[in-house]
């Protein structure tokens, strides 16, 4: 939900990142991480041994995956408003599908 509501407010750095996603080029020395890092893979350890997420998830390819779905609305803008009818740069999109990310991620528990 983070990273959805992250993505559509800070939109211009989110395209940025996914473009250097995209050549492959490192983050820019100047821009701010964006993305999950070494913090958010140790969250996603914590929350597998309480149970709150499935233990045979490895944390770094869930993250991926999540990463790759919260970024939706900035690399699949087209497909957000044919499908959704909102504007993929709105609020209101960013609650939506934050808490329809947040829905399936609780399906992923344990």
């Amino acid at each position: 939900a983070g990273y959805v509501r992250s993505s559509v407010e800070h939109r211009e750095m989110s395209r940025l990142f996914v473009r250097e996603c995209l050549d492959d080029i490192a983050p820019s020395e100047q821009a701010p991480a964006v993305g999950p890092g070494d913090a958010d893979i140790t969250d996603v350890r914590r929350r597998q041994e309480s149970g709150e997420i499935a233990a045979d998830l490895d944390p770094a390819f869930l993250l991926l995956a999540l990463q790759g779905a919260a970024s939706a609305g900035v690399t699949f803008p087209a497909d957000v408003r044919t499908l959704t009818g909102l504007d993929p740069a709105s609020p209101e999109f960013a609650d939506r599908y934050a808490e329809q990310l947040r829905r399936v991620v609780a399906h992923l528990a344990a």
